[in-house]
């Protein structure tokens, strides 16, 4: 729809300006000057008109769109993967198909789009946790009107740090990755001594089996720790971080973009997780000693 100043009337061919006393054809929408219509008595594009004919502005002639069209074009999703602009609410973009994180979000029963959660609007939340946010909007809310920050993370609990790599959880996965690799020094001190390492002839290996049996349960209780604690986490390093963003795109095209970038989930940060931890492990083949025997047999060699 347009408000139809900028477009020209059909009888006189003058630019209808604002104020004008405009009337538009009910059958093709064709805008003319109340006196040019009262005169002609009838739309000038009679013969014209048919199921399919419908008035369009001419090329010369700039229409004005409403308002609530440019509020509409202000919150636009705009598309992570080519940036293409689409209406609110959409799926997926129209230009390459590629899924749009808060387009999913409005048509679950739990969610209202004018709502906010610790202050930020729903869309920006969707936008920057991506495919999975109906999961963790659905926890967000419920922790906020609680006031609970305990919820359990199944993927935490079998991932451990490699969950918050994969969330981008940067601190929380540095922290957990220290914690689970203390947890792991006295079993890795027990394998240096069995194997005999000639730079750890002075400690005990039945103290080391006492102290590992500790770290055992230790590990279980982080493990716990985590399943339990990682959806608050995730939702305050989140938040923090969308906030930034906020502050630095206050709105548009960029802002969409940027919450897709810096949010989401990071594969690579996984991998290269694992690579460290390999290579960590190989660095320890030049601590152990002569007896590698016992080693070949856990491994089932």
């Amino acid at each position: 729809m347009f408000n139809f100043e900028g477009c020209r009337c059909v009888t006189c061919r003058q630019t209808l300006q604002q104020g004008d006393d405009i009337v538009v054809c009910p059958d093709c929408g064709a805008p003319y000057h109340r006196e040019c219509y009262d005169r002609a008595g009838v739309c000038l594009l009679k013969d014209r008109h048919a199921p399919d004919f419908e008035w369009v502005p001419g090329p010369d002639e700039r229409p004005v769109q409403e308002e609530p069209a440019a509020e509409q074009a202000d919150t636009a999703l705009y598309c992570p993967n080519c940036g293409e602009g689409n209406p609110a609410g959409s799926r997926q973009c129209a230009n390459c198909g590629a899924v749009l994180a808060a387009g999913a979000v409005w048509d679950m029963p739990y969610v209202d789009p004018s709502e906010t959660v610790d202050g930020i609007a729903l869309t920006d939340w969707a936008a920057y946790i991506g495919g999975a946010a109906h999961s963790y909007l659905f926890r967000f809310k419920r922790m906020a009107l609680t006031g609970r920050r305990i919820a359990f993370s199944f993927w935490a609990m079998m991932f451990g740090p490699l969950y918050f790599f994969y969330r981008k959880m940067w601190k929380a996965a540095a922290v957990f990755s220290a914690l689970y690799l203390l947890t792991e020094i006295p079993s890795v001190l027990a394998l240096l001594v069995v194997t005999e390492s000639p730079f750890f002839t002075w400690l005990s290996y039945e103290t080391l089996l006492s102290m590992n049996n500790v770290a055992v349960v230790l590990a279980w209780l982080l493990r716990a720790a985590a399943a339990l604690l990682a959806v608050d986490l995730y939702r305050r390093d989140a938040g923090s971080k969308i906030s930034r963003i906020l502050q630095q795109y206050p709105a548009g095209r960029d802002r969409q973009i940027a919450l897709a970038v810096q949010g989401g989930v990071s594969m690579p940060a996984v991998i290269l997780a694992i690579t460290g931890l390999l290579v960590l492990c190989y660095c320890l083949v030049p601590l152990m000693g002569p007896n590698l025997s016992i080693v070949y047999e856990m491994m089932g060699l």
